[in-house]
């Protein structure tokens, strides 16, 4: 055999290794968790908000941006609506979970139950229940269901629903039969790159993307502390940095009870300008920081704005404040 046809076997051999592990296991493709949760997505699935589950969009439905919930659908002439939640057995046993919505129907009008029906699958659990709700001004149907996956013995997917007919009972079954967890964690740091924004952003684990509407939206929340993000990029040809940024602060300091407690504080780390406000609020234990950042070379910029509400101040949570400042890059 001649020595360039081993030559090219070999190429050809390396070719097929970088395409199967590219495609595969994403070597050599991007890092963020828009792209990286595109590889686990088969078929019709969709992804949560937080990357958690993968389910299959039941047809006519469209993703509900002004609802709550890791997943949250409507049916697009507004029919028929879910959201899903990951539930921990420690802190809302099954039961309770319906009884809580029962309370809540009670509390509204009167309700019968319509029909209750348990199963067992391969892999999961799945126990509905559909309800007929009515008081002086609506008759609507509430469609409520849970998930108890057989290896996940401590959490089950709760299922909350309503709708016009009886008829979208159809479109639980389909959540309930489709929806499975990706293999992302909310304790794992993530890498954001949203095709909406200019810049990327990476937040540390055990923080929750917000607002469906806004892409790089985010909270952490304990005990006692509860932390919001929202970042922005902008243009300075459409919109002036500074003027923008100057509006923000003067809107913020001139609110009730607000004391500004550092006043543009202005830094330079490696291409970024780094512009800081921090404003408290007296009896709130709420501090707001306003963050400009400002890259060398590029009209684009980043407007970033934390609300921290804790009664130990924002020492506890500076150090993620910090990495998440300085990880804001342009893509």
């Amino acid at each position: 055999m001649k020595k360039s046809t081993i030559g090219i076997i070999i190429l050809e051999v390396i070719l097929i290794i970088v395409v199967i592990g590219y495609n595969t296991f994403g070597i050599g493709q991007p890092k963020n968790i828009e792209n990286v949760i595109q590889r686990e997505l088969k078929g019709n699935e969709q992804a949560s908000l937080n990357y958690l589950l993968k389910y299959e969009m039941p047809s006519g439905y469209e993703e509900a941006i002004d609802l709550t919930g890791e997943i949250s659908i409507r049916e697009q002439e507004g029919n028929s609506m879910f959201t899903a939640e990951p539930v921990l057995i420690e802190q809302l046993p099954m039961e309770q979970f319906f009884q809580s919505q029962e309370y809540l129907f009670s509390s509204a009008g009167t309700y019968n139950i319509i029909s209750e029906v348990s199963t067992e699958e391969k892999d999961r659990t799945i126990t509905k229940k559909i309800y007929e709700v009515s008081n002086d001004f609506v008759q609507l149907y509430a469609l409520i269901g849970t998930i108890q996956f057989k290896d996940n013995p401590n959490e089950y997917i709760g299922i909350v629903g309503n709708s016009t007919s009886q008829d979208y009972e159809k479109d639980l079954d389909t959540l309930l039969n489709s929806i499975n967890y990706t293999k992302q964690t909310i304790d794992k740091e993530k890498l954001y790159s949203n095709d909406l924004e200019n810049v990327k952003i990476t937040i540390p684990g055990n923080w929750r993307r917000l607002e469906r509407a806004v892409p790089y939206s985010f909270y952490k929340q304990d005990e006692n502390n509860i932390a919001y993000i929202i970042a922005s990029s902008m243009d300075k040809q459409q919109e002036d940095s500074q003027e923008n940024y100057d509006y923000l602060v003067e809107s913020f300091t001139q609110e009730d009870g607000a004391n500004l407690i550092e006043d543009r504080k202005a830094e330079t780390v490696g291409n970024k300008t780094i512009t800081n406000t921090t404003i408290e609020y007296e009896g709130t234990n709420t501090t707001t920081i306003l963050t400009l950042i400002e890259f060398s070379n590029s009209n684009i910029y980043t407007i970033v704005r934390f609300d921290i509400v804790s009664e130990e101040g924002i020492d506890y949570i500076k150090p993620e404040i910090d990495s998440i400042i300085n990880s804001i890059e342009l893509k």
